[in-house]
This record gives structure tokens, C-alpha cells and sequence, in this order.
């Protein structure tokens, strides 16, 4: 899609009144995607269409992963409209999330399939598949051990999550989503490592044995954290 100054000011024109009106009658919503990848003209002719024309417009994108530079691709756009009063931002939720999960959990199962056809099959491919998702499913283990001790619902929220430890810790949420990637990391590396020399089983209880090692250390240094910020607040 080229679009021009020149353009715009037509629309813009009072002699294009029927263009104006012609564009709120066809067009009452706008689904734009990949919008770090649109010039400045292109930015200014939807910002037209959404506030002057009153388009409701829906914009996707993410100034990090902009590959029409080399033709005028301005990502500045994409952030520019992140304080505008008339646009909210919407971050992955539920649907994301359970959609990344499915695609996960898919790929581990089909690389643990005993398929010669498909690709030769190695011993400890079950523990290699599923090291990447150690960390989310040893956590959801832990979180409904925890709860069904303390007699709550299984599906009550709290705030004893892994990510909640590490932010409960004093960290930011990148420097928690980072920390969680590099244990995630450091699981799969090791395994991978160990399936060769270890018996599956033992590997597993290595890990479960880690993971409970990890836990014991992050909820004593957050406990001590949540004490110390109670003695702060009294002083």
C-alpha cells in the first residue's frame, strides 16, 4: 500500500466530501498488522482515518521486528501511538498463551514419537523433549501441591507462581522473564548433556530434586525480602 501527502489532503478537502463519507460508510473498523513496517505517510493517513474520520482501527505490530527500513519503514509510528487517549494496548492473554502452550506441548509429543519414517529415534528423546517444558510444568505441579495443602481451590488465583517469587524477590519483570529463560535454558542444556551418561529415570528426579532446591532457596530469600521491607515500613 503506497499512500501520499497528496492523498491525505484530497481526503482532506472539502470538495471530497462524498471520499470522506464514502470511507466511514465502508470502512467502520481498520485491522492493520505488521505496523512497525508502515512510512510516515502511511502513518498519517490511518492516524486520519482513526481520529478525524473516527475509524475504529485495531493496529498489531512491534517496533523490534521491522524489515522495510531499507524502504522508508518508520517503527517510531508504532510507539508514537501508545500514549494517544483514544488507543488502549492489549498484550497476550489467555488465548495467546493456551495457543503457544498447544503448539509446545504438539512438538514435544510428535519428537517423541517412535516414527523411523519421520526421524530416528534416540533413547532419551522423551527427556529431551519435554526439558524445555520442565520450568512451566514442574511450576503448575507445584502451585496445585501448595494449594491443595493449604485446603483452597486448585484454580484460586495467588500469587505463588514462579514469576511471583522472582518479582516478590525485588526483581523487574524483564530481569524475572529473563531469570526464567535462563533456568529453563540451563535445564535443557544439562539434561541433554546427562541423557547420555544417566538412566532416564534418574535424570528426572535430578531435576525434581533441583526444582525443589531452587524453590526452598527463592522463597527464603523472598521471605526475607517481605521481612525486611515490614521492618522498613514500622521504622
Amino acid at each position: 500500500m503506497k499512500v501520499s501527502s497528496a492523498h491525505i489532503e484530497i481526503i482532506k478537502g472539502t470538495l471530497f466530501l462524498t471520499c470522506r463519507l464514502y470511507l466511514q460508510a465502508k470502512y467502520f473498523k481498520i485491522y492493520i498488522d505488521e505496523y512497525q513496517d508502515c512510512d510516515k505517510s502511511m502513518h498519517k493517513f490511518f492516524m486520519y482515518l482513526c481520529d478525524e474520520l473516527n475509524i475504529e482501527t485495531f493496529v498489531v505490530g512491534d517496533e523490534k521486528q521491522s524489515i522495510y527500513i531499507w524502504r522508508g519503514a518508520y517503527p517510531e509510528a508504532f510507539k508514537s501511538i501508545w500514549n494517544k487517549p483514544n488507543f488502549k494496548k492489549i498484550f497476550m492473554g489467555d488465548t495467546g498463551s493456551l495457543t503457544l502452550g498447544y503448539i509446545l506441548a504438539f512438538l514435544a509429543i510428535a519428537y517423541t514419537n517412535n516414527n523411523s519414517e519421520r526421524a530416528p529415534y534416540t533413547e532419551g528423546a522423551i527427556v529431551v523433549a519435554f526439558s524445555t517444558l520442565i520450568v512451566p510444568m514442574f511450576d503448575v505441579f507445584r502451585v496445585i501441591l501448595v494449594r491443595a495443602r493449604n485446603h483452597k481451590g486448585l484454580f484460586n488465583a495467588d500469587r505463588n507462581h514462579i514469576h511471583h517469587k522472582f518479582l516478590d524477590m525485588g526483581f523487574s519483570p524483564r530481569k524475572a522473564m529473563i531469570s526464567i529463560l535462563a533456568m529453563a535454558l540451563s535445564f535443557s542444556v544439562i539434561n541433554m548433556t546427562l541423557i547420555s551418561y544417566v538412566n532416564n529415570n534418574v535424570l528426572f528426579i535430578m531435576d525434581i530434586v533441583v526444582w525443589v532446591g531452587l524453590n526452598v532457596w527463592f522463597d527464603r530469600i523472598r521471605d526475607k525480602n517481605n521481612l525486611s521491607g515490614k521492618l522498613k515500613d514500622k521504622i
